[in-house]
């Protein structure tokens, strides 16, 4: 795991690219800070919002890389350093009976904004460690809904519903398709 994130790293909201991306997602200052994000200028993180996953203790134990550049979208628009765990942008509300996975950190941000406890599974190829997470989760709270909402690209619905297929055995999940929007991160808190 990362011991630190790059020392070049700034608060993601004091430079101006970062901080255009961020307002064109829907974040708030406030929310930058509440997440610890920050953004990279050069190196291998370049032009890139960092956000930071840190364990119940407050020790860094990943994070992953969001490009921003328009030019590299491509096949590597993020990039983790460390495990892939799951990632909450805030820790589940005690008693919490529901909880929506997501595919990025930014769809969590839009799902957490709108009051519904969500967590990001940092893409769609769900490893088996995060399986066991999600086993683990449901087993040690009282979760009466559990819910998967991936982009509605190919990828994404074939991804959500194989998840769904390995998690039923275990607790009944419900994969979401909402026509209207490409992802969780476009939906405003009204949808």
């Amino acid at each position: 795991p990362p011991h630190s994130l790059p020392e070049d790293a700034v608060p993601a909201w004091h430079h101006p690219n970062s901080r255009a991306y961020l307002q064109g997602r829907g974040l708030t200052k406030e929310e930058a800070e509440r997440y610890d994000l920050v953004y990279c200028e050069a190196g291998y993180w370049q032009h890139r919002i960092l956000i930071p996953m840190y364990d119940g203790t407050g020790a860094l134990t990943a994070f992953q890389g969001r490009t921003i550049d328009p030019v590299y979208p491509g096949p590597d628009r993020y990039l983790t350093s460390g495990p892939r765990p799951l990632y909450f942008p805030v820790p589940l509300p005690e008693g919490a009976d529901s909880l929506c996975l997501v595919e990025g950190p930014f769809d969590a941000f839009a799902l957490v904004r709108a009051g519904i406890p969500a967590a990001a599974t940092l893409g769609t190829k769900v490893s088996p460690r995060q399986v066991a997470e999600i086993k683990q989760l449901i087993a040690w709270r009282t979760l009466r809904r559990l819910y998967i909402w991936y982009d509605r690209d190919a990828d994404g619905q074939r991804d959500m519903f194989a998840l769904q297929l390995q998690l039923n055995p275990f607790f009944l999940a419900t994969a979401l398709c909402v026509p209207h929007v490409k992802d969780p991160g476009e939906c405003s808190v009204e949808d």
